[in-house]
């Protein structure tokens, strides 16, 4: 397909998934970390890239937009199938040894300055393998200027980094990763594929693996098995980009909301009313608990908002849970389980609190440069086994309370595992989903993040956040898998 008529969908794609106006611009710290791709102002002049005007704090997706997709889908969102060839190379001029790493760095130090959305779903043409895409846009625009799909399969993660310029495909950096979530910060050092696009057409890739590079300009002079090589990743490269983007721009950013309702002499109960709402907007969303007292229900994600749920049920006292932020990036949120209690009895459970109470102290005494990582449990938390990886360093601590100092290099990954059922080579147990696991993160001054468990979820790896220097990030990724052994050795 023609450039022109790619660009035409992709700009009726935007119509449906229109964002908000960029907020009050801000310095943008460069960092160079391509190595050979320098990033000065000169170079990006020289580059062709023609980037946002203006860069600003993150803004969001059109909430009404969101809440339509929610009522015409039920949630669901589209497969993605690259089986069909939909795209296709531009003409490529075998002389050109243009490179857009520099256009990358780039669009990688403005990321801050983008709104970025997180879609989870299928791909239609390989038996539903499970697919993430983070997806960046600059709102001065509404053009994508970065989606990262990340394919979980037996090898470990397939990721792929896809960056556009003004609705074009400029670089795209494809690399296998078995360390789970590093799709919020690029990791140039993975060895794998830096490929530059002009026009549509490849012409450049660096195979970091094999140090082997492709120019467009040597083409002529490659073999023929070389060449069918390089032919045929152009083609799925393109492919992919376009198929991405269209179905991406269409799509917005949505969370899932879900939990368990039970009696407060235990036991899950059926049938009990749950009421979402949101402060902001005039949004409603309700659910009803299945027999196993579990619920469910679709909500936008904007960070200007969040939600208030109730839950009633016959004549006893409702409950509620006040305030609960979806930040962009979540595609899953669980609030845990609401012990129901009869009129005039007391409870004995504390309903989860996701009001970030300042006043609530660390167990230990912390100094300014550090955090402390508290896990409970429930039930049966014997089972689980918490990781905290230094991604620096390659080490790791396995304990319920953890310590850690933070620097402007820190990097720390955070995770429980079902260590018990990943040793017998199960890993799609429900069993560590059920021990109610809570992840508290303080700091010297008291509670700074919460995460709950998500529920009724499958899979032995719990990803709950990133520590990157001093910023906290969500991840609350649920893994069937468990190709990496640093998690579990």
């Amino acid at each position: 397909m023609k450039k022109k008529l790619i660009i035409a969908i992709i700009a009726a794609a935007m119509i449906t998934s229109a964002c908000g106006s960029a907020k009050s611009g801000k310095d943008i710290t460069i960092v160079d970390s391509l190595g050979s791709a320098a990033a000065t102002e000169a170079e990006w002049e020289n580059d062709g890239y023609e980037g946002p005007v203006e860069q600003g704090a993150a803004s969001n997706e059109s909430f009404d937009a969101a809440a339509s997709y929610i009522q015409k889908t039920a949630g669901k969102v589209e497969s993605v199938d690259y089986s069909e060839t939909k795209y296709e190379p531009g003409e490529r001029d075998d002389s050109e040894k243009y490179d857009a790493a520099a256009a990358a760095v780039r669009i990688d130090a403005a990321i801050s300055g983008y709104s970025m959305k997180r879609v989870k779903t299928t791909r239609a043409d390989a038996d539903g393998a499970v697919m993430d895409f983070y997806v960046w846009t600059d709102t001065s625009t509404n053009n994508i200027a970065k989606i990262v799909s990340i394919e979980y399969g037996s090898s470990g993660r397939d990721v792929k980094e896809f960056y556009y310029d003004n609705a074009a495909l400029r670089y795209v950096y494809e690399y296998t990763d078995n360390i789970y979530g590093t799709a919020y910060k690029a990791d140039y050092s993975a060895k794998g594929k830096k490929c530059t696009f002009k026009d549509d057409a490849m012409v450049r890739c660096e195979n970091t693996e094999n140090g082997v590079t492709y120019n467009a300009s040597d083409y002529i002079n490659l073999d023929a098995s070389t060449k069918t090589e390089y032919d045929d990743l152009e083609k799925e490269l393109v492919n992919r980009a376009y198929i991405n983007y269209v179905m991406l721009a269409a799509q917005p950013g949505i969370a899932k909301i879900s939990g368990y309702a039970a009696h407060e002499d235990g036991g899950t109960l059926k049938n009990v009313h749950v009421t979402i709402t949101s402060v902001a907007h005039s949004y409603t969303t309700e659910a009803v608990t299945n027999d196993d007292g579990f619920y469910e229900a679709y909500v936008p994600v904007n960070t200007d908002d969040w939600y208030n749920i109730k839950y009633t049920y016959g004549d006893y006292p409702s409950k509620e849970i006040d305030d609960i932020s979806i930040r962009p990036g979540t595609v899953e949120y669980c609030p845990g389980t609401v012990y129901m209690t009869p009129e005039g009895e007391e409870s004995v459970h504390k309903n989860p609190v996701y009001l970030l109470d300042v006043s609530s102290k660390a167990p230990s005494n912390l100094a300014a440069d550090e955090f402390e990582i508290v896990t409970t449990y429930e039930n049966n938390g014997e089972s689980v086994t918490p990781v905290l990886y230094d991604l620096k360093k390659g080490e790791k601590e396995n304990k319920n309370d953890v310590v850690v100092k933070i620097s402007s290099d820190t990097e720390f990954k955070y995770f429980l595992t079902d260590a018990v059922n990943a040793k017998n080579g199960t890993f799609n147990s429900n069993a560590m989903s059920l021990t109610g696991a809570c992840v508290k993160i303080y700091n010297k001054d008291g509670i700074v993040a919460s995460f709950q468990i998500p529920a009724n979820s499958l899979g032995a790896v719990w990803e709950v956040f990133e520590i990157d220097g001093g910023t906290i990030i969500p991840a609350n990724n649920y893994f069937q898998d468990a190709v990496t052994e640093a998690l579990f050795s």
